[in-house]
């Protein structure tokens, strides 16, 4: 957002071009944040297993994942990948037996 007191010091021509900008910046973060247009998978790990163990997510992307999103965690601690393939992902949490629901995108 512009701060009115700074819209003085934009051409009117300027701000239509900076407008359009910000409007293409909102709506790529909207695709990235909501998947819309792009591939995507939401999964529910309904339990992480003890503290820095090696679980398994399947994902079925179709192709290896470029990253994800952790929208939900019912307890304290950091999801991380190990590796990852077109179909599964190899994970960890640092803290133990937790619920995460998480966002993959392809």
């Amino acid at each position: 957002m512009i701060f009115p007191r700074f819209l003085s010091l934009w051409s009117e021509e300027s701000l239509k071009t900076l407008n359009l900008i910000i409007d293409d910046i909102a709506r790529y973060i909207n695709m990235l944040l909501w998947g819309k247009g792009i591939g995507r998978r939401d999964i529910t790990i309904q339990d992480t297993g003890p503290q820095d163990t090696v679980f398994e997510v399947e994902h079925n992307l179709g192709s290896v994942p470029s990253g994800y999103l952790v929208y939900y965690q019912n307890k304290p601690g950091s999801l991380y990948v190990v590796d990852w393939d077109s179909k599964k992902a190899r994970m960890k949490f640092s803290g133990s037996y937790a619920t995460v629901k998480v966002r993959f995108f392809a």
